[in-house]
């Protein structure tokens, strides 16, 4: 089964916060943490409010986008993720890529 838009868009969250750590206060950290503890279990729910909590967010913001624009960032986010998971796996992922 192929990915889609908002199995992209969360998984590109998770390789950010993997990856470019600095780019999260402590405050964004328990702000998202805060989001994914109300979000539903619907995969373009989880997808919409993360584009929505990065939005007010312009560094990253900004590091999405490029991570989204480039076919490197892109393939790079995906990593060896090619079947979606359920809204529950990817709130645990986010959670889990979280580092406190």
């Amino acid at each position: 089964m192929d990915l889609s838009l908002s199995d992209v868009e969360i998984l590109s969250l998770v390789d950010l916060l993997k990856t470019h750590t600095e780019l999260f206060t402590q405050a964004d950290k328990h702000s998202l943490i805060a989001l994914i503890n109300t979000l539903p279990d619907d995969k373009e729910a989880i997808s919409n409010n993360i584009i929505l909590w990065y939005e007010e967010r312009p560094i990253i913001e900004e590091a999405m986008f490029e991570k989204l624009s480039s076919d490197e960032g892109f393939s790079g986010a995906l990593g060896e993720q090619n079947t979606p998971l359920t809204p529950e796996e990817y709130k645990q992922t986010i959670k889990d890529a979280i580092s406190l």
